[in-house]
């Protein structure tokens, strides 16, 4: 009896012990599953963060690329090996060329209005179309009846112009233009009780250089700011002191300021000019035509990626001219155009740019329309 009791004992601990351990097996499997799925959710937070932190650094470059920041910060990007699962973050170049894409009608604009210069090793070509038609009262020098004398004329004028303008991008932020023009003028003119002369010239008009500086970068609310110098020769044709002729017939020298404001996604353009007008002998008679005073405010919006727009207002104020050293009453000159502009961005190289300009005073040109086509490459 007390044997059989025993040994029911005995088999009544072995289930006990067997049972603990069976919960304890249990308990210990539970704990190691959460510990597993604690460390399956910390992996995945980790990847988040490191995703979310790729497109932060990638939005800080778009905006110093914006402001006019030369050295972006780059950008640290997580290979598939140490986040798996996760969308790949793009490299640095291809960020830098999202970017350009994103701001480069714009910048593309930028350029052909003088608010930005090329990068070094980057060049353009662009050609050039331009009408403009104006009617004016000017001063000529007639020595039909064997003496010089200064007469005025009523002119009805049409000028055609195709020319092909490069620039060049240089170190230390400089920029190398120059342009060559070929025009064609028909002129219609008449003195009071004459008959109407009409007079067609067509040759080379004014060859310009210039040399653009970067001084300043645009940084939080201190705008950039630009210099620069164009030289500007006389016309081959015409040579006559009539409007008669293709382009000036002076050569000048002409300094220039340039402050660009960023204001996303317009840009602010403001430039003053001083152009010293070269005196020169025309018909035997020395004429200092007298400098002149320039004043341009513009205005770009970004409207896409591949567009922009553009308002601007150019204004010049010039001196009264000298003739045998005597000043010519009447002959000083006030510019006033209003233009409106359009740029398109045709392909990565090429960008279509179409500007009309309407006259404000007398002096100014009626009304003007231009067609130019920017082409980028790079060596």
């Amino acid at each position: 009896m007390f044997v059989h009791g025993t040994a029911s004992i005995r088999f009544l601990a072995r289930r006990f012990i067997i049972a603990l351990i069976s919960l304890c097996s249990l308990n210990g499997v539970s704990v190691f599953a959460d510990e597993a799925a604690d460390t399956e959710l910390l992996r995945k937070i980790a990847e988040r963060d490191k995703v979310i932190e790729n497109l932060e650094r990638r939005l800080q470059v778009l905006e110093s690329k914006m402001l006019g920041n030369t050295n972006p910060p780059q950008i640290a990007t997580t290979s598939p090996s140490q986040v798996a699962d996760a969308p790949a973050a793009p490299t640095s170049k291809e960020s830098v060329e999202l970017e350009e894409e994103a701001t480069r009608a714009l910048e593309r604009t930028l350029v052909r209005e003088g608010g930005i210069v090329l990068p070094v090793k980057a060049f353009e070509i662009e050609p050039r179309v331009s009408y403009d038609h104006r009617t004016s009262n000017m001063l000529e020098i007639d020595d039909t009846a064997g003496a010089a004398q200064i007469v005025q004329r009523d002119f009805k004028r049409d000028a055609f112009e195709m020319g092909v303008g490069v620039r060049v991008g240089l170190p230390w932020g400089t920029q190398l233009e120059a342009y060559v023009p070929y025009g064609i003028t028909r002129v219609q003119s008449a003195n009071v009780g004459d008959s109407q002369d009409t007079d067609r010239t067509e040759g080379v008009g004014n060859i310009e250089l210039g040399l653009t500086k970067q001084i300043l970068n645009e940084k939080g609310s201190v705008p950039a700011l630009l210099g620069s110098v164009r030289w500007r020769d006389k016309s081959s044709a015409g040579g006559d002191g009539t409007l008669s002729g293709v382009g000036n017939d002076f050569s000048s020298t002409q300094a220039a300021l340039t402050v660009v404001k960023r204001l996303d996604p317009l840009v602010f353009l403001g430039s003053l000019s001083y152009t010293v007008n070269h005196s020169d002998t025309i018909s035997g008679v020395r004429i200092d035509p007298g400098d002149w005073l320039g004043l341009r405010l513009a205005s770009i919006l970004a409207i896409s990626p591949s567009t922009s727009l553009q308002f601007g207002i150019d204004l010049v104020r010039g001196n009264e001219a000298k003739a045998l050293g005597r000043h010519i009453a009447g002959s000083d000159v006030s510019y006033a155009v209003l233009d409106v502009g359009y740029s398109f961005l045709l392909s990565p190289r090429a960008l279509l740019s179409i500007t009309t300009g309407v006259g404000l005073t007398e002096n100014s040109p009626d009304y003007t329309l231009g067609v130019s086509l920017p082409i980028r490459f790079e060596f």
